[in-house]
């Protein structure tokens, strides 16, 4: 079934999959003829499984029996190697054919650890990888990792290392907030991550690591290009343009992950970059503000 009617019937399925009568809630049969259509229909349609699975927990004990075995296998893995993990920690990708999370140091190990499972020639493989000395994660306090659109693992860290530089060694270039990447056959690779502007008044992103919802509002940011970067070369730029500005981007709090990290950053956001932050907040807020008077 092609991919927009498939949506377009899971849009279907939720908007009138109850129907009202005083305070009951009943199923019609209308919409069991059309959830029968849609579960038959959706074997690689990945996104229209996730929102089939949200409408309510009988539809999603369903798209996990008929379209997820492979996440089952790993989720028995799990439960044989003991591997307990609260469900905000665990991230799947598309298929749910793999899965990973962020190992914090114990008193046994030093490093941070980014650990990818999942199917891989019909077998259940478990990798670890150690973040190199120096890396910790941007958001330390509550570690995760996610997968891109092309299945790789990924965490953002801020790490201190001389190798993304372009030109001879100095402190500012060696520092950096780097989306790190992984795969089943290992570190793919680190991107530099910087903050976009127009006016090129942007601190640099690790500058930013005590304010830690602002940098989460940039790499949440719609508006994301690779560039050539004068000094780190092919870098990630997250532009103030598709940043949508959360109540608490003004939020300090001291990065200090431990391990022996050295870092210094800005104690306070520097004006220019600080005014272009509360313009954008203040024209968005007034946009929410605007259209929930006009559903009145």
């Amino acid at each position: 079934m092609h991919t927009l009617g498939v949506r377009l019937l899971v849009v279907l399925l939720c908007g009138v999959q109850y129907s009202v009568h005083g305070m009951e809630m009943m199923e019609n049969e209308y919409n069991r003829k059309l959830f029968e259509i849609i579960a038959y229909n959706v074997p690689y349609e990945y996104e229209a499984q996730r929102v089939l699975a949200t409408v309510n927990t009988k539809y999603n004990k369903i798209v996990e029996d008929m379209y997820r075995q492979n996440k089952k296998r790993i989720k028995s893995v799990m439960q044989e190697k003991k591997i307990i993990l609260a469900p905000w920690q665990l991230s799947w990708n598309k298929d749910c054919s793999r899965c990973t999370w962020i190992n914090k140091p114990t008193n046994n190990n030093k490093h941070w650890e980014l650990v990818l499972m999942g199917i891989e020639s019909n077998d259940v493989l478990v990798k670890l990888y150690l973040m190199q000395e120096g890396s910790a994660p941007v958001f330390y306090k509550y570690p995760r990792s996610y997968f891109t659109k092309d299945g790789q693992a990924f965490c953002h860290l801020y790490a201190y290392r001389t190798e993304f530089s372009k030109i001879p060694y100095t402190n500012s270039v060696a520092r950096n907030i780097v989306q790190s990447k992984y795969d089943f056959y290992g570190h793919v690779g680190d991107t530099v991550c910087v903050i976009g502007m127009e006016d090129h008044s942007a601190p640099l992103m690790y500058q930013m690591l005590n304010y830690p919802y602002c940098i989460r509002d940039f790499l949440r940011s719609t508006d994301v290009s690779i560039i050539d970067h004068p000094a780190y070369g092919c870098v990630k730029s997250y532009h103030i343009r598709g940043v949508t500005v959360s109540n608490c981007y003004k939020g300090f709090e001291k990065y200090s992950p431990g391990g022996g990290i050295d870092y210094s950053g800005c104690s306070v956001l520097p004006e220019c970059f600080r005014n272009s932050m509360d313009d954008l907040f203040f024209k968005q807020q007034a946009e929410k503000n605007n259209q929930n008077s006009q559903k009145k």
